[in-house]
């Protein structure tokens, strides 16, 4: 939500060419594009492995945009020459976030919970997940303009690398499952 928030102020310091609202269209399409083409792969592929190439594809896309940052904060010449590369990046992560970590963690929350919790343990996780959403939106702004722009973007690229992990360790793939083996295959983690 941060980088939908911050959307334009983004573009103003990568110095892009393309103005910020251009570039916000052209991110929607892909978005679209992405969280409408999981559902077709979701049970061919399983959950876990459209989780995992979403976190890589976030993980390094935050990256590769922190060190674009990074080498315009040093004043990197060659920089200038790759001004594009912050849409192109933006519409990667996009594509990947939306194609995975946007949906796959709300079907797993639907299969992972039983049913006697399942409206309280969505409630919470709901609510924990706005409430982060919220922090970080809140100090994105502040830690661009006093530390740089190229931090948070190594920070969403560490969380999501984290994240990478999180899900090879314990995430249980759930495709074609019943709700008693995946409460199984949990309790084994």
């Amino acid at each position: 939500m941060a980088v939908v928030f911050f959307f334009p102020r983004i573009f103003e310091l990568a110095g892009s060419k393309i103005e910020g609202n251009l570039g916000m269209i052209i991110i929607g399409c892909f978005q679209l594009m992405g969280s409408t083409v999981t559902p077709i792969f979701i049970e061919k592929i399983g959950r876990k492995v459209i989780l995992m190439i979403s976190c890589a594809i976030c993980c390094l896309s935050m990256f590769t945009l922190g060190l674009y940052f990074y080498l315009l904060e040093i004043e990197n010449p060659g920089i200038q020459n790759v001004s594009w590369l912050p849409v192109v990046v933006l519409t990667i992560f996009f594509l990947g976030f939306d194609s995975g970590l946007a949906i796959i963690p709300s079907v797993l929350m639907g299969e992972m919970f039983t049913p006697n919790v399942r409206s309280c343990g969505s409630t919470l996780t709901i609510t924990v997940s706005g409430l982060i959403g919220f922090l970080v939106t809140t100090v994105f702004g502040t830690i661009i303009n006093d530390v740089g722009p190229f931090i948070p973007f190594w920070v969403f690229s560490c969380t999501t690398g984290l994240a990478f992990l999180f899900t090879i360790f314990f995430i249980p793939e759930t495709k074609g499952k019943s709700l008693l083996e995946i409460q199984m295959d949990l309790d084994k983690i």
